[in-house]
């Protein structure tokens, strides 16, 4: 006997361990406590950041992130975030790589998506 597939519901995922991903589960607030380097993952697509540091923000890479949005922001005005793509080898993996951007006013906001090969502004709010 057959199971009925599972119903995909939109805007959701499904993780490695084959279960549904809520809204919840892709948010991530981070409040630095260092200028270290921060890589995110693939989980991590909705990112407000308490900038109390300056620090370098890594977008995971562009292939594993394909058809994945990412929305990253910060909160207030001071230090500086970088967002920056992928690095392998020491160069982008991303085709075409319009950045890097920086967030340090509250409120600047990015949204990128990939298509596998590159990352695509899709807004960009950055004062």
């Amino acid at each position: 006997m057959r199971l009925p597939a599972r119903e995909r519901f939109k805007g959701s995922d499904l993780d490695t361990n084959q279960k549904l991903l809520t809204e919840n589960d892709k948010r991530f607030y981070y409040t630095p406590t260092s200028t270290d380097a921060v890589q995110l993952t693939i989980l991590q697509q909705t990112v407000e950041i308490d900038n109390d540091y300056a620090f370098v923000l890594n977008l995971p890479s562009v292939a594993e992130a394909k058809n994945i949005t990412f929305v990253i922001s910060v909160k207030q005005t001071g230090n500086a975030v970088t967002l920056t793509d992928f690095k392998t080898s020491g160069f982008s993996d991303s085709v075409d790589w319009g950045g890097d951007y920086t967030l340090d006013t509250a409120d600047d906001s990015i949204t990128l998506r990939s298509d596998g090969r590159s990352w695509s502004v899709v807004s960009n709010d950055i004062a």
